[in-house]
């Protein structure tokens, strides 16, 4: 007689695995678990403790472009690329001991092309038998994230490179447009007012020893050329101030409050110290062009007269804050803003940005506003600037004149006319003797070192080597010279940073002759002595 099966079984079941493998016949509840788990569009492996693969999911046979019968018993680490092989066998030792939780790890895995996939491995401890340890992989393909994220960096390196040649165009643009202000104003400096400081001189001298209608004629025309040479040096300083590329940011700041003063009747008050100073002229141009614009900004729409202008430095990191108690503004509003609307600050937000700092604004309706500039530092190499303690003079002028020789001088400008100008004028003096002349500050060191001169009328802005680095070197080297410098500028813009140099007295060249021949006898009158303090020529300027 025939045996009759049990329901719920057949020859055709095979023993499931361990951890809920093997292919049960339909209808039971282990037969619907693995069709989830052969189903699945997660790629899963089921390796046993050796590692070798006990079950591989339709998902992950597409993966690998593998079938299943060559997947089952294959090594896992027989998939995984020869590179990463190591830190797949390290990832199961993690696993064996991770009691029960799940260890992640990245690494490529070898397709049947050959192609490498890149894959996230999530592996835990499965249940056992009794008889052997299994552990479920679930392999998450990585290729589309990781081009996506390739593609990302891509696109950040792209738009950091973007930002990096828009930020050095902007720089260039900026250094264009100051390079042409300066050149503008050296035409005026070095050019035409030198000219007219040149005619004046020999306008002196020709009206020395001439009868009064001459004399009185020439000084209409001395007067006329001293209104010439302010109008030509006040549209200098505002095209670009020398003071600022020849003294410093801090001195530039001082002479931008005065100037304020004089233009605008704006007070303000300035707390900027040397070592504030930059060599980064970019940084030192851009502050101080962002000060003037927010001092602007204070006198139109603030309601006050007092400013407050502080320039800090930490590390490498500039900063310049620009305040005022007027009646504020809502910040918010700047984001708002119409073309044309507040378009100085936000033109000063965009420069910053592009120079790799920001801007920070604190201000509110009736409570002022304090609007901070902050910029890095990139100074350009050149030459060390340190000051050098001047040496007197005085009783080196006594002794010469007790000797009753004359003074030896050498002239050192840039300008030819200027320089001939003052020899044929001090030809004229007794007791004094040009011995020499320069046109730059490296043959000034050289002229002074083989004359030895007693004095040295010492231009400040030269080309090369400035008036101020000149005097440093010419006070190291002789430290008994008598310095006198000369300037277009007045008194109180360069003359307090040629004192710091090394110089004994400076002088305006558009102030009277007369007083450089004092400075030259060293004689009280002179416009700022050693002292820094000024005397009453500075008014005839």
């Amino acid at each position: 007689m025939p045996r009759r099966r049990k329901p719920g079984t057949g020859g055709s079941r095979r023993k499931a695995l361990p951890g809920g493998g093997g292919v049960p016949a339909p209808g039971g509840t282990i037969d619907r678990y693995f069709l989830l788990f052969d189903m699945a569009p997660v790629p899963y492996a089921l390796v046993d403790g050796k590692g070798k693969i006990l079950e591989a999911n339709l998902a992950l046979c597409s993966l690998v472009e593998r079938t299943r019968s060559y997947l089952t018993g294959l090594p896992m680490v027989m998939l995984v690329a020869e590179a990463d092989r190591a830190f797949y066998l390290d990832h199961m030792r993690r696993c064996r001991a991770s009691e029960g939780e799940a260890v992640s790890g990245h690494l490529g895995l070898r397709s049947g092309s050959s192609r490498r996939i890149d894959v996230q491995l999530l592996t835990r401890p499965q249940p056992t038998d009794g008889v052997r340890r299994a552990f479920l992989s679930a392999v998450l393909d990585r290729t589309e994230r990781n081009e996506v994220e390739a593609a990302l960096r891509s696109s950040r390196e792209a738009a950091d490179e973007a930002a990096r040649q828009l930020r050095a165009m902007a720089a260039e643009m900026n250094r264009a447009e100051q390079n042409e202000r300066r050149r503008i104003a050296a035409i005026l400096h070095d050019h035409l007012q030198q000219l007219m400081v040149s005619a004046k001189i020999k306008l002196g001298i020709a009206g020395r020893s001439g009868p009064a209608p001459l004399v009185r004629s020439l000084d209409e025309v001395r007067e006329i050329l001293d209104e010439a040479i302010q109008a030509s040096r006040s549209l200098a300083v505002e095209l670009s101030p020398p003071v600022l590329h020849d003294a410093g940011l801090p001195a530039g700041l001082a002479w931008l409050a005065r100037w304020m003063r004089e233009k605008h009747s704006l007070s303000v008050s300035v707390d900027a110290g040397r070592e504030t100073d930059t060599r980064d002229q970019e940084a030192r141009t851009f502050l101080f062009d962002s000060a003037r614009e927010l001092l602007l900004n204070i006198v139109k729409h603030s309601g006050v007269r007092k400013a407050g202008v502080a320039l800090a430095r930490e590390d490498r990191r500039l900063s310049l804050s620009v305040s005022d108690g007027g009646q504020g503004f809502d910040p918010a509003a700047l984001r708002r803003a119409q073309p044309g609307e507040h378009s100085g600050l936000l033109t000063i937000e965009q420069r910053a940005r592009l120079m790799g700092g920001s801007v920070a604004v604190t201000s509110a309706p009736g409570q002022g506003a304090r609007i901070t500039v902050e910029v890095s530092e990139h100074p350009q190499p050149g030459p060390e600037e340190r000051l050098v303690p001047r040496a007197g003079s005085a009783g080196r002028d006594g002794a010469r004149a007790a000797a009753g020789r004359s003074t030896r001088v050498l002239i050192v400008d840039d300008h030819r006319l200027f320089r001939e100008g003052l020899i044929a004028f001090l030809r004229e003096e007794p007791a004094v003797e040009v011995v020499g002349e320069a046109g730059s500050g490296e043959e000034a060191l050289k002229q002074a070192e083989a004359l030895r001169p007693d004095v040295v009328l010492m231009d400040v802005t030269m080309p090369g080597w400035s008036g101020m680095q000149t005097t440093r070197r010419l006070r190291g080297a002789l430290p008994d010279v008598r310095i006198v410098g000369l300037s277009m500028h007045p008194p109180e813009d360069m003359g307090p940073a040629m004192l710091d140099a090394g110089a004994d007295i400076y002088l305006s060249k558009g102030g009277h002759p007369e007083d450089l021949v004092r400075a030259i006898r060293g004689d009280d009158g002179a416009a700022v002595d050693r002292d820094g303090s000024a005397a009453s020529s500075g008014g005839r300027d």
